[in-house]
């Protein structure tokens, strides 16, 4: 026995399926309502800035720094025992103070000798000039013989050339005892120290080594840092050119320098050539110290009050039908206006470009511009 559904009328299907139709296009207008509004805009993501007037600068960075000072060794003429020695690393020392002692006893004995040396070669002298001068007026009178007249005046003689080498004796000696006091030759800091008081030097003119080093000093008022600059662009670094220094010690201040040298010889690091360029950084404070790292910008040049774009807006014409896009315009007619502004820059440089004369085939000459072909020979 089968069991048959009552119909459903036919005014309620047609309500129905309207019903599914008009649920079925809400939720079309809201799925295409939703795209709409969370659809992304790529010029809503462009930073925007004001073209104005500002002060513009070229720079050059260098790579791989330390500071130096300029520093000198100090070695001595003098050789023996380090007596005394006042001064130790950090020290800060004036133009002649004391550095070391050096035990000056020898040195004050050859001194000494000298001296009476030289004493008794002035007093010889003075003897043999009177002998001479004698034997000048007997010879004269005939009293004496030519010989006797002639050992007189080479006595003399001797006798100067023994003051001489007594004089010179004793400048050495003088010099040697000025040595074992050694002194500092300029202002300076103290940045090493390599011997000790007690210790035995030996003299950088007697010893084949070349002696002793008793120490560093450098002027720390006025330090100097060897930047790296590329190949490229060594050629716009010149002497005198300003440079910014930051130094890790402090990385929120900068130090002004100046360069002072480029050296001829370039480095090579990593397959890639730099040269050495020597930039004097003042350093009044003592802030800065030997051997500390950090970076160097040399301004290169310098615009005051210039209408600036930033470098961020500035695209080649490769980027011209993707900035078009984002900004809403047609890159067809962007590029026509682009390339409408070179061919007017071309045409208001024309004058300044060579003329050259160029023969046709056909024996006719026509001139043309450098970079342009000439016009067709008309029929």
């Amino acid at each position: 026995m089968s069991t048959r559904l009552p119909r459903m009328p036919h005014i309620l299907k047609s309500r129905l399926a309207a019903l599914l139709g008009a649920l079925a296009l809400l939720i079309v207008v809201a799925l295409v309502a939703r795209r709409m509004m969370n659809r992304h805009n790529p010029a809503d993501d462009m930073p925007l800035e004001t073209v104005s007037r500002r002060d513009i600068a070229q720079t050059d960075r260098g790579h791989g720094h330390r500071v130096a000072g300029r520093d000198r060794r100090d070695q001595v003429k003098a050789s023996g025992q380090i007596i005394k020695m006042p001064v130790e690393i950090g020290s800060v020392v004036k133009s002649g103070d004391l550095l070391a002692q050096i035990d000056n006893v020898m040195v004050q004995n050859q001194y000494n000798q000298a001296l009476a040396a030289l004493r008794a070669a002035q007093a010889n002298v003075d003897i043999s000039g009177k002998q001479s001068e004698r034997a000048e007026e007997l010879f004269s009178r005939e009293v004496i013989t030519a010989d006797q007249h002639e050992a007189a005046t080479l006595g003399y003689a001797n006798a100067k050339s023994r003051l001489a080498r007594a004089r010179s004796d004793l400048e050495i000696a003088r010099q040697a005892l000025t040595d074992a006091t050694v002194r500092a030759p300029s202002a300076g800091t103290i940045i090493e120290q390599d011997v000790t008081q007690g210790q035995v030097i030996a003299s950088a003119t007697m010893s084949a080594s070349g002696g002793t080093t008793l120490l560093k000093m450098a002027d720390l008022n006025r330090v100097q840092m060897q930047a790296l600059v590329g190949e490229t662009d060594i050629g716009n670094v010149k002497p005198g050119q300003e440079a910014m220094v930051t130094v890790d010690a402090f990385p929120n201040r900068t130090f002004r320098g100046q360069v002072i040298k480029i050296e001829p010889q370039a480095t090579v690091q990593q397959s890639v050539t730099m040269f050495p360029v020597l930039v004097a950084i003042a350093n009044e404070n003592g802030l800065l110290l030997p051997g500390m790292n950090g970076e160097v910008v040399i301004a290169i040049a310098e615009r005051t009050n210039v209408l600036a774009v930033s470098l961020d807006a500035v695209r080649s014409m490769r980027e011209l039908p993707t900035v078009a896009t984002a900004l809403g315009l047609q890159p067809d007619s962007v590029r026509a206006d682009v390339r409408r502004q070179m061919q007017a820059r071309m045409a208001a440089a024309r004058p300044f470009l060579p003329r050259i004369p160029l023969v046709r085939r056909d024996g006719e000459v026509a001139v043309a511009e450098v970079g342009t072909v000439p016009p067709p020979r008309s029929a």
